[in-house]
């Protein structure tokens, strides 16, 4: 549906682009996992087969460990130290059991010990250093795709972002339609203005208001020649709602006239061409 209503080269370019991205990845925001095209992004597959490799000298080295402790039930453990910080690669021993001298304790509990070993902390450095430049390389990289995208397909992606904000409007004023107490309006042409709602009420107000437990009043209004009234004065004592009889009034004549279905329980306009209003220093529609 989106595509029918673009041009046709439209759909090939996007096509194109998303075949080298992989969008589970792009969902979670997880660039290091984003590029799947390993001809285009070699830098990146390169980086990751390094970090493989690094991963491959943890597991050697817990064989050794396993060998040497002769405990073939120890595995690595990780520790999460706050709301970012992990150590991983750990070996959680009981209290009871000796471990060589150059291991370093890194935590203890009332039953166990947790330690690091001298090639761990070599492969956690070495570790360290990769994913930091995976990182830095899959910015560059996104940032190419980027570029890419503005230099060479702006025109194409400007006309898409208007097809899909006009979809995101139409369905906006689809999900108001089905609103409770919503009704369609009857727009006239007509050569002398007019207004009539019966039952109107301020769409912001009336949900600010059901939040909270209560209802919003409504107002019917008629304004017009054919009504033999042109001008409506209102007054009353401040916070009487003067300001938001206005406002629902202008806001009415705009829902109307681009089409959504209006608070009210009957609404019929002329069309008009303005609103001209002036309410206080800091005050709008």
């Amino acid at each position: 549906l989106l595509f029918s209503s673009a041009p046709k080269k439209l759909e090939e370019t996007v096509k194109s682009l998303l075949r080298g991205l992989d969008p589970e990845a792009a969902e979670k925001k997880d660039k290091g996992n984003l590029f799947l095209d390993q001809e285009k992004y070699g830098q990146v597959f390169a980086i990751k087969s390094e970090i493989k490799l690094i991963e491959k000298g943890f597991d050697a080295e817990l064989l050794e460990i396993r060998k040497l402790l002769r405990r073939k039930d120890i595995n690595y453990r990780t520790l999460r130290t706050g709301y970012s910080s992990v150590l991983e690669y750990l070996i959680e021993l009981p209290k009871a059991i000796g471990v060589p001298r150059g291991w370093t304790t890194i935590s203890t509990t009332q039953r166990v010990v947790r330690y690091t070993t001298p090639t761990v902390e070599h492969l956690l450095e070495k570790l360290a250093r990769k994913r930091e430049e995976l990182v830095l390389t899959c910015n560059e990289a996104w940032e190419a795709v980027l570029e890419s995208v503005s230099s060479k397909h702006h025109a194409d992606f400007k006309i898409l972002l208007e097809i899909v904000s006009t979809f995101d409007a139409l369905l906006s004023l689809s999900v108001v339609a089905k609103f409770p107490g919503f009704v369609c309006p009857i727009v006239e042409k007509n050569d002398d203005s007019f207004l009539e709602f019966e039952d109107a009420r301020h769409p912001v107000i009336e949900k600010l208001r059901n939040d909270i437990g209560s209802e919003f009043v409504p107002n019917s209004i008629q304004l017009g020649k054919k009504y033999k009234k042109n001008v409506q004065l209102i007054t009353g004592p401040n916070m009487g709602g003067k300001s938001s009889y206005v406002r629902m009034s202008c806001v009415m004549v705009i829902l109307a006239q681009i089409g959504s279905f209006v608070p009210a329980t009957k609404c019929r306009v002329s069309l008009f061409d303005q609103i001209v209003t002036r309410m206080g220093a800091s005050d709008d529609i």
